[in-house]
């Protein structure tokens, strides 16, 4: 996941938290810091699961601003993986927020 978090400050940045469901159950909530000294950089982290092939519900959610209450943009989806696929979960502003590609 990679987001330049929205502005807390003229020249902070808020983190970011990202939780994941798979299939009901919670398996990665994780926050990440803005870089760079003064924290006004964008925040990014990476994180590689193995799933088994199959159908799955995911449900991602994502904050990136610590004034809100609760999570900014959620995406929900139900996903068929097959035997060695990789699917990559990102945010993209420009497509509508968190994406599965």
């Amino acid at each position: 996941v990679r987001w330049a978090a929205a502005s807390m400050e003229p020249s902070e940045r808020s983190p970011i938290a990202v939780e994941l469901d798979l299939d009901g159950v919670t398996t990665l909530r994780h926050v990440a810091a803005p870089s760079g000294l003064s924290r006004e950089g964008a925040s990014a982290f990476s994180h590689r699961m193995q799933v088994a092939a199959g159908t799955h519900r995911l449900v991602v959610r994502l904050k990136d601003d610590v004034r809100s209450p609760g999570f900014d943009f959620v995406r929900e989806a139900t996903v068929t993986l097959k035997p060695a696929q990789i699917l990559v979960i990102d945010f993209d502003p420009g497509k509508g927020g968190i994406t599965l590609q």
